[in-house]
């Protein structure tokens, strides 16, 4: 969801600039099987490109229609506050199909520069670990006629945005909510700040790391007093942060936190061990570090005598999913799949193995 948010902001960015008038889709309610959920978004120019996803692709048929309504509301001031609610439900067939077995209620808007600091800011929450929240309170607008044909949209309601509000918060997971009532409605959506994956040590499995964590969207920070390593792994794939320090010092500087990732890659243990000390005693969701088994046997035996049973037990030796690859990169996207699933409260095991709804709630 980070990388995808990220995207939508860029692109909504660049028309606003260029003085193109643009429309950002909203997924405000949702049921049963959705593959993005709620807070998903879409970016529409007014060439009806698009970017970004609100569904596996059924909804965003409908939704292009309801955008080419609102470009057609023309450029006035009134023009660029106004908003449609409608809905897309799984037992109808839209124009693109079944909606994916979900019923979903999208909220589509105008674009203009106030309203373009809420993704501006989520995507900054995802990547820079502050969450934030918007409200905006809408008035029930002049109708937008549905001239697109008999869909499974049904009669949108036309909204006019009145206020916008946008603030700090703190959150551990995602909350969006839409109400309406006979004369007005309310969008409350909250965004918490993106997971943090703090690596310790450079190297060729660390440059994988970061290309993926960033990939997702993750912060991506590493940990190394050595500044050749350094050098070299930051010269193929850029971190976020780098803190040139010892880990003990590094992961006191950073302030760890329940939505950080600590995994330590350094195959150095004056470095390997320090790291994980510190990453236990955190508050730290996860904590793994890369080596052969029998490596990781003593190194749980250092660990115990170190900071106790309890804490020792808090880290997963060697990290990632048995996925059976070699290479940094493929030992990276099994950490990454592993760090992802425990985020998720997962266990990693194949769908067709499980009952749990595909996307995590």
């Amino acid at each position: 969801m980070g990388s995808q948010r990220m995207s939508v902001a860029g692109a909504l960015r660049e028309w606003i600039d260029a003085g193109r008038p643009c429309v950002l889709a909203t997924v405000v309610a949702s049921s049963d099987s959705a593959p993005r959920g709620l807070g998903a978004q879409l970016a529409i120019g007014e060439d009806l490109l698009w970017i970004g996803g609100l569904s596996g692709g059924c909804a965003e048929t409908e939704v292009l229609a309801r955008a080419r309504e609102l470009f057609a509301l023309g450029t006035g001031d009134e023009a660029r506050r106004s908003a449609v609610l409608f809905e897309m439900t799984k037992n109808e067939l839209g124009a693109s199909g079944p909606v994916c077995g979900a019923t979903l209620q999208i909220l589509a808007e105008r674009m203009d520069l106030e309203l373009l600091e809420h993704p501006e800011r989520q995507a900054g929450a995802l990547h820079g670990g502050q969450s934030t929240r918007a409200v905006r309170d809408y008035a029930l607008g002049q109708a937008v006629s549905a001239a697109h044909g008999d869909t499974a949209a049904g009669t949108p309601a036309a909204l006019t945005r009145r206020t916008l509000q946008l603030e700090d918060a703190s959150a551990q997971r995602s909350d969006v909510t839409f109400t309406q009532t006979n004369t007005a409605a309310t969008f409350h959506g909250l965004l918490p700040a993106g997971i943090r994956l703090v690596i310790g040590g450079a190297g060729d499995v660390a440059i994988e790391l970061i290309a993926l964590g960033r990939r997702l969207g993750w912060r991506t920070v590493l940990v190394d007093p050595r500044g050749t390593w350094v050098r070299q792994t930051t010269g193929e794939q850029k971190p976020d942060q780098v803190v040139s320090a010892w880990p003990e010092q590094g992961l006191s500087e950073l302030g760890i936190d329940s939505r950080t990732a600590c995994i330590t890659a350094a195959h150095d243990e004056k470095l390997d061990l320090p790291f994980l000390v510190a990453a236990v005693r955190s508050p730290a969701f996860y904590v793994g570090s890369i080596g052969s088994r029998r490596v990781q046997a003593a190194r749980s035996e250092q660990l115990e005598r170190l900071v106790g049973a309890e804490l020792a037990d808090r880290h997963t030796g060697p990290a990632g999913l048995d996925l059976g690859g070699s290479g940094a990169a493929e030992i990276a996207l099994s950490i990454v799949a592993e760090v992802l699933a425990s985020w998720n409260r997962r266990t990693g095991r194949s769908l067709v193995l499980t009952g749990e709804p595909i996307r995590a709630q």
